[in-house]
């Protein structure tokens, strides 16, 4: 059966209804949470996010899929909560932004070490949790695609390959090598592919979002 995963478990993809596709309930670089400036208070970010979920229901939203991702505030427990409390579909994710904001110690993994950790976080949980992953997110930031990041973006492409999750992207300065590495040379079903950000006032580029549909992804 065709299955999308929730924080609260699988749904059909019929389900799904109105989704938006890349938000963040929780955000913010590695060591955000110890910085004196950001006077963080988990009750009043748990009663924003509530009351922006809510809202997005009463409208007609039905599906919202965060891609915070590892080390970047992915809080699953406030997520489940959320999803009871708002009545969405939330979807949370496995993967990375881009390299400045992956902690150190995962700069020196290869290709198999990131492929093996996105495996584990969609068929058992994500972190210590039961909470499958239901898309994988992974990104570069406007500077040239990485050595690290082109190891995530192959991963993450082959990773597909062998569940069917979707991937998310992030740094659209640079979606022309994110089709190309993911799908010409890791041959992942384009229509699993998502290139986010096209509308980023920084970088319009009608003939690369053309480059990306020819492609096949979204």
């Amino acid at each position: 059966m065709k299955k999308v995963y929730t924080v609260l478990g699988p749904i059909h993809p019929d389900e799904l209804g109105v989704t938006a596709m890349h938000e963040h309930i929780f955000w913010g670089p590695p060591g955000w949470e110890y910085d004196p400036y950001w006077w963080f208070s988990k009750t009043a970010a748990y009663e924003k996010a509530h009351k922006d979920l809510s809202d997005f229901r009463i409208v007609g939203g039905n599906t919202f899929v965060d891609l915070s991702g590892l080390g970047l505030g992915r809080d699953l427990p406030t997520y489940i909560e959320l999803a009871k409390s708002s009545g969405l579909n939330i979807v949370a994710c496995t993967g990375f932004w881009a390299e400045r904001g992956i902690a150190p110690f995962f700069l020196d993994k290869d290709v198999d070490y990131f492929e093996e950790l996105f495996l584990k976080e969609i068929q058992q949980g994500m972190g210590d949790t039961d909470v499958k992953a239901g898309i994988i997110k992974a990104g570069n930031d406007k500077t040239p695609v990485s050595k690290l990041e082109d190891t995530i973006y192959r991963a993450a492409a082959r990773t597909s390959k062998k569940t069917g999750i979707a991937i998310a992207t992030h740094g659209i300065l640079h979606a022309r090598e994110q089709v190309d590495i993911m799908i010409d040379q890791e041959g992942v079903d384009p229509g699993r592919v998502v290139i986010s950000h096209c509308d980023a006032g920084y970088s319009i580029d009608l003939d690369r979002d053309k480059y990306i549909a020819k492609k096949g992804a979204y």
